[in-house]
């Protein structure tokens, strides 16, 4: 009987050991997804920026 407790308890131990890690990983995932977010928001930016600037200079010519 106490050999079959210990091993549920060395396998509680293991699951949450890997419950821990798998936990660790989506947080390195979500922080790197964070920081690509950030640099495609900066991306997006500066896009919109040179749109505006080239939209002004085609009505300069146009107009």
């Amino acid at each position: 009987m106490n050999g079959h407790i210990a091993a549920a308890v060395e396998e509680q131990s293991a699951v949450a050991a890997e419950v821990s890690r798998n936990i660790s990983n989506i947080n390195v995932v979500a922080e790197s997804n964070f920081s690509r977010g950030q640099c495609m928001a900066a991306a997006s930016d500066g896009l919109l920026r040179m749109a505006m600037e080239l939209n002004a200079v085609v009505r300069r010519f146009k107009g």
